[in-house]
């Protein structure tokens, strides 16, 4: 769940694991929490989407990760949460 202080009630849609496990993503409402797997700790809390983020998958080797959402958008992140690119279309993800 989003931390208290994110103000966020929405229902969690996705979560996806680091390959190597030291990192979880959380997709709730428009918004992707990242969180330090061990400790627990909020790392980044991203918004990239205008929608709901439905799904979330890491590359192989940990350096980016996808999310897709009702915005009908995808998007490719660094892994320290900078948008590299945007790819808009006609269908819901």
């Amino acid at each position: 769940m989003p931390p208290p202080e994110a103000n966020q009630t929405n229902q969690v849609w996705c979560v996806c694991f680091r390959p190597d496990g030291d990192q979880v993503l959380i997709g709730v409402a428009d918004f992707i929490f990242v969180y330090s797997a061990p400790t627990g700790e909020l790392l980044n809390k991203i918004k990239g989407h205008k929608d709901t983020v439905y799904c979330l998958a890491y590359s192989k080797d940990g350096q980016r990760f996808a999310s897709g959402g009702a915005d009908n958008a995808v998007v490719i992140w660094s892994a320290e949460g900078q948008g590299l690119l945007k790819y808009t279309h006609n269908d819901k993800i």
